[in-house]
């Protein structure tokens, strides 16, 4: 069965998941091509996925009938510039990996997540000379995800969401503010002027 050509416009997608080719999809009706670079919530299997968009092909071996339409364009300018796409691709080429996981890995958390780049920065824990001074193991013996969050706390500073990936939920985390005296760097974005201005605030938390 013959592909298709320019029309409709085409885009090719890098979806994170172990196949080493790109997808190609269709550009929302009335719209233009989301640039390369740029992510995209697409259909995949029976859900979505978020991709970046790699190139425009001129034709794509699949026919009309196959091709799915880009959901969402989630980035007016590309999160991935061209320098460091060109070097992201030669890694996945180089070292034989999938180029969907390359580029999604590259990226932060949230924007992995779909987030909007302009978005606040969330919340970062980090510990006090109090809670520097904890030792885990002690800790382990009563509160085992206490000791997990303080010994991630004690190489770095963590997001919210970075200790959400190491399975330390927003339970945890409150606790863990009492119980190894974290403290919180609060941080909010207010928009003044069409800027974005972080104001950060420290919150010490004592246990006696």
């Amino acid at each position: 069965m013959s592909g298709v050509g320019r029309n409709p416009a085409l885009v090719r997608v890098a979806v994170p998941v172990p196949l080493a080719e790109p997808f190609d999809y269709v550009a929302p009706p009335g719209a233009p091509a989301p640039a390369p670079g740029s992510r995209v919530r697409v259909p995949f299997g029976r859900g979505e996925r978020i991709g970046i968009v790699v190139d425009h092909p001129a034709t794509s071996p699949l026919s009309a009938a196959k091709l799915k339409t880009i959901g969402t364009v989630l980035d007016p300018v590309p999160a991935i510039g061209a320098e460091l796409m060109r070097t992201l691709r030669w890694a996945a080429d180089y070292y034989h990996h999938p180029i969907g996981p390359v580029l999604s890995h590259a990226l932060p958390g949230l924007l992995r997540e779909g987030r909007p780049i302009d978005e606040p920065p969330e919340p970062t824990w980090l510990l006090t000379d109090s809670g520097c001074a904890r030792d885990p193991e002690q800790l382990a013996r009563s509160a085992r995800q206490q000791a997990k969050a303080l010994a991630a706390l004690r190489a770095r500073a963590l997001t919210t969401s970075e200790l959400r990936e190491l399975d330390i939920g927003a339970d945890t985390q409150e606790e863990t503010a009492l119980s190894i005296l974290a403290e919180i760097l609060a941080v909010r974005g207010e928009r003044e002027g069409g800027s974005l201005k972080h104001a950060k605030k420290r919150i010490h938390v004592e246990v006696e």
